[in-house]
């Protein structure tokens, strides 16, 4: 074999090294494979506590000294432990108890807000409730995990999933905003109000679509309202001035 074959074969062996090699992506892990099949009836700890929102039945609070032990032998759940995943091992708790969490999809109707570490090492989760990528206003669920990624508690203030819940407004933005302006009876409109399309979920009522509404009139006009995005009615107005009694 001449040189010139030679270098050619070297070449030829150094690309297939490379493409096996650190050119090749590792596999991703699947981080919700096989709980979203996952018995819905699956048992907690036997010491697991749990108290519940008496309007809608959710979790209010749930603790125990390993709330996750039962998933502890889980092949993915381990595997996610073992790497740190602290969002996934969170969602995947909560994909395994679904039924008791009512919510039917956990992994596509909770979005990650804040995760920290305290003094002790302790992670706190929380993540924000959406439906259909709509955010549902005041609505989150806090998972609480210790150094070794075992989760002790879970607690939360959020809505069951909607059940035949349309997500689409039947009047705009526009006509929402004209009718913040009359309650304020603003004869300029609302020109610095900000406004959201969510899922308002007050106690003891069911879910519905409407607009969230701030307003910035004056210091002493300060307000949010939550109009219906169906008829334009004006749900709730709550001042956002806060008064002290000396």
């Amino acid at each position: 074999m001449d040189s010139r074959s030679i270098i050619i074969v070297l070449f030829i062996s150094m690309c297939i090294a490379i493409f096996h090699g650190c050119g090749a992506k590792k596999a991703e892990i699947n981080p919700m494979a096989n709980f979203a099949n996952m018995d819905m009836e699956m048992k907690l700890p036997e010491d697991a506590v749990i108290r519940r929102d008496m309007t809608n039945q959710t979790i209010f609070l749930i603790q125990a000294e390993d709330l996750s032990k039962n998933l502890s032998e889980n092949k993915n759940f381990k595997e996610l432990v073992s790497n740190n995943r602290h969002e996934d091992i969170a969602i995947a708790f909560i994909m395994a108890y679904r039924s008791l969490f009512k919510l039917r999809q956990p992994d596509k109707e909770l979005k990650l807000k804040t995760s920290s570490i305290d003094d002790l090492g302790n992670r706190h989760i929380k993540f924000g409730q959406i439906f259909q990528k709509i955010p549902a206003r005041a609505c989150e669920i806090i998972i609480h995990m210790n150094k070794k990624n075992r989760i002790y508690k879970a607690q939360g203030r959020y809505i069951p999933t909607p059940e035949n819940m349309d997500v689409s407004p039947v009047i705009e933005q526009k006509q929402a905003l004209e009718n913040t302006a009359r309650t304020l009876e603003s004869k300029t409109g609302c020109p610095e109000c900000s406004v959201k399309l969510v899922i308002f979920a007050p106690p003891s009522d069911p879910p519905r679509l409407a607009y969230e509404i701030h307003t910035a009139k004056g210091i002493t006009k300060r307000w949010v309202f939550m109009v219906d995005a169906t008829d334009g009615k004006i749900l709730q107005k709550r001042s956002l001035i806060r008064t002290h009694k000396w």
